[in-house]
């Protein structure tokens, strides 16, 4: 937003809608500019901001209507939940149709979170770099400083501005009391439509330029299932908490889990009661999951140290149902599809 007609807006303010009843509501696109407004001493609307509202992406319950549970996984973790993706991609939500317009040079995808980038960074290209490396696997911050060349005490900065930005999000285990001050943080893309295009995309963006998405297609193929998965795990860490009644106790700290030995997709505990709920996230397109799944699980619990003295329950999520001798144990959390069974 311009200086002059901030300004102008400002006198308006002042003179006459604080004045009355009004509420004045400015929309930005960049976060960066929302803060800006708020902090900067210097901008005309600094201290006639009361509050800034961050507009999410919508929830993946709010976006896979007309399709199956599977499919609607899929297309979630292309569009993520974007309004402006999702305008561009059309009434046809399906995964397969969503990947065609991504990969069309008309689209306005293809380079959609490189302008996004620009618009909130100056200089974008050192942050694009950090970007590309965390969504390849980079996640902490030596893995990260290795990968672009950048001194750790140097990559810190960058990470701050990116994570502000809310390109990135900082994750800790589940199991972390006081989460700023754990050592076992890691990095990652924070919305499902930024993670396919620099995983997916970007290394071949000059490709999709000139119509060619052979090797975009070939990457895909490869790839997309681990993708989905991870994007899958994150829908269902978000609802979990909904199913308290299911587990039989209110969890206190929930979410992913990791040390050196092992990767879980959702503990959750309630310390006073020492009881803990591990679970893991399947999603697979054909396939129930079965009792190999279920004993894989309980291997994983046996490696995390922390669950020492807690009564533990296994839980599943899937999106494709389960094998029957599984649906007959009776000290199970199952979900299926979103649903509790």
């Amino acid at each position: 937003l311009g200086t002059e007609f901030l300004t102008m807006l400002r006198g308006l303010w002042d003179d006459v809608f604080s004045k009355g009843n009004v509420t004045m509501i400015l929309i930005c696109s960049v976060i960066s500019s929302a803060i800006q407004l708020s902090e900067d001493t210097e901008n005309p609307m600094h201290g006639a901001i009361s509050k800034i509202i961050t507009v999410n992406p919508l929830s993946f319950e709010e976006t896979y209507d007309g399709l199956s549970y599977p499919e609607g996984i899929e297309s979630y973790s292309i569009h993520g939940g974007i309004p402006y993706v999702m305008s561009r991609i059309g009434s046809d939500s399906s995964a397969e149709h969503a990947i065609d317009v991504c990969l069309d040079p008309d689209s306005g995808l293809t380079d959609y979170p490189l302008r996004a980038l620009e618009n909130e960074i100056k200089g974008p290209s050192v942050y694009l770099s950090i970007m590309k490396a965390v969504a390849e696997g980079n996640s902490r911050i030596t893995q990260i400083s290795d990968a672009v060349g950048i001194p750790p005490t140097t990559i810190n900065a960058y990470l701050r501005k990116l994570a502000d930005n809310g390109v990135i999000e900082r994750m800790v285990p589940a199991t972390e009391y006081l989460p700023e001050r754990s050592k076992s943080g890691i990095y990652r893309i924070a919305d499902p439509f930024t993670q396919f295009w620099l995983r997916f995309m970007l290394p071949h963006i000059s490709e999709l330029e000139t119509g060619d998405d052979a090797h975009v297609r070939d990457s895909l193929q490869k790839g997309f299932r681990e993708h989905a998965e991870s994007v899958f795990a994150d829908i269902c860490r978000g609802r979990f908490q909904g199913f308290a009644d299911g587990i039989g106790f209110l969890p206190v700290l929930w979410g992913r889990y990791w040390n050196k030995d092992v990767d879980i997709d959702i503990i959750a505990l309630n310390p006073a009661k020492r009881r803990a709920v591990v679970a893991g996230c399947l999603f697979r397109r054909d396939g129930k999951v079965g009792r190999d799944d279920l004993n894989g699980l309980l291997h994983k619990a046996e490696k995390v140290p922390e669950l020492k003295g807690y009564v533990v329950k296994l839980g599943m999520f899937s999106a494709s149902g389960f094998e029957d001798d599984i649906l007959a144990e009776s000290n199970l959390l199952l979900v299926n599809c979103g649903k509790q069974v």
